[in-house]
């Protein structure tokens, strides 16, 4: 069961992108863990598109789809469309409308991971800081020797 749930969260980890400054899961890996298709996902934020801001839900740019394109698997026909990226609070939102026990126990999960990948962002900043300090004082101190 442990063993589970770590596989899982390595596999979040792995699926979390950032796009436009924030981190994001695209939609074909929402739905693989939601466990509903693509379009079944898309289709339940267009209809609710007010619960759904910029913030929640944007589309990639081309641009960004291009660079993901080495990364990514794309099914046999390949993306007719450029995918949505869902935000945090995209996907708390996207489990409340798909209303199924899956959905609800995956994005407790996904946004645990979230959660963690924040708090390492924050501890790996407090160490480039701390690391321009201490370069900042060795230049210092060799300028007066």
């Amino acid at each position: 069961m442990a063993q589970d749930v770590i596989q899982f969260q390595d596999e979040v980890n792995n699926r979390i992108r950032y796009f436009q400054n924030q981190y994001v899961i695209l939609d074909s890996d929402l739905a693989h863990f939601f466990h509903v298709e693509t379009k079944v996902l898309n289709q339940a934020a267009q209809r609710n598109s007010k619960r759904f801001p910029t913030e929640f839900r944007f589309q990639i740019s081309e641009s960004d789809f291009n660079s993901l394109k080495s990364q990514i698997v794309t099914s046999k026909g390949g993306n007719r469309k450029l995918p949505w990226a869902y935000t945090e609070h995209g996907i708390a939102m996207m489990a409340t409308l798909l209303r199924n026990d899956i959905a609800i126990a995956m994005s407790i999960e996904i946004i645990k991971a979230f959660f963690t990948m924040r708090r390492i962002q924050t501890n790996y900043s407090s160490l480039i800081a701390r690391i321009e300090l201490l370069e900042e004082f060795k230049t210092e101190s060799s300028a007066i020797l």
